[in-house]
């Protein structure tokens, strides 16, 4: 209960990472330009905002994989 009251329990729910995602996306379009462009490192700006939106409540494997796969599309 105490886990679940604090926010200690990871939640893998990928609707919302998915949205979170699309968000950070949209309001860093110089750091998806920079990444597009080559700059491996750009993709951490918009990482650090999701998780940051998310408080760090969600795996950072699924979340890195969200988000490149959901950049590489656009």
């Amino acid at each position: 209960e105490y886990a679940k009251a604090n926010g200690y329990i990871i939640s893998n729910d990928t609707s919302l990472i998915e949205t979170v995602v699309k968000k950070a996306v949209e309001n860093n379009p110089k750091a998806v330009a920079d990444y597009k462009s080559g700059k491996e490192k750009a993709i951490l700006a918009i990482f650090g905002a999701c998780m940051k939106e998310l408080k760090g409540n969600c795996s950072p494997d699924l979340l890195r994989e969200i988000l490149i796969d959901y950049v590489n599309k656009i």
